[in-house]
C-alpha cells in the first residue's frame, strides 16, 4: 500500500512539469506560455497536496517530503518557463 501510495503521490508531482515541457514550448507567443505556466503552477500546488495528504495518511512516512518535493517541482516548472521565455527571445532576434 505504501508503494501504490508513493508512486500516486510522484506522478500527481511529475506530471504538471511534463505538461509545462509540452505545451510551453509548442506555444507561439508569450501569452500561451505565460497561461500554461500559471496552469503548470495550480496543478502543482494541487498535486502537493494530494501528495501530503497521501503521505499522512501512510505510516511511518514523512510528509513534510512531500511539501519540500512539491515545492521543488514547483521551481522546476517556474524555470522551464524562464527558459521558455528565454528561448522565444533568442527566436524573435534572428
Amino acid at each position: 500500500m505504501i508503494v501504490t501510495y508513493t508512486i500516486i503521490a510522484f506522478i500527481c508531482l511529475l506530471i504538471p512539469t511534463i505538461h509545462q515541457l509540452i505545451w510551453g514550448f509548442k506555444a507561439k507567443d508569450r501569452l500561451t506560455i505565460n497561461k500554461t505556466g500559471i496552469r503548470s503552477a495550480i496543478m502543482q500546488l494541487a498535486g502537493t497536496a494530494i501528495a501530503y495528504i497521501l503521505f499522512t495518511k501512510m505510516e511511518g512516512t514523512n510528509p513534510n517530503l512531500a511539501f519540500q518535493t512539491g515545492i521543488t517541482f514547483l521551481i522546476s516548472v517556474g524555470l522551464v518557463v524562464i527558459i521558455q521565455h528565454l528561448l522565444m527571445t533568442i527566436r524573435s532576434n534572428k
